[in-house]
């Protein structure tokens, strides 16, 4: 099971909701004046922040960042 969260500038994700989804919420920040970004956390580990452009209507960023977590890449 993969947990994700998007997140954008103005709409970060809460302490509540990290430790709901992420058991922590020690979650790196991300870098000044980005507006898209996200955290995964696969079955193991902490929670990961990655960043993203802003993504298309339609866009699975779930299928997406399962098949780059496995190592299969679209």
């Amino acid at each position: 099971m993969i947990n994700i969260a998007l997140a954008t500038e103005g709409r970060e994700i809460d302490p509540e909701n990290a430790r709901m989804m992420f058991e922590t919420t020690d979650l790196q920040k991300p870098p000044p004046h980005t507006k898209y970004y996200g955290y995964a956390k696969g079955e193991s580990g902490k929670p990961t922040l990655f960043l993203t452009p802003k993504l298309a209507d339609g866009v699975n960023i779930r299928k997406t960042l399962a098949h780059y977590m496995k190592g299969e890449y679209l």
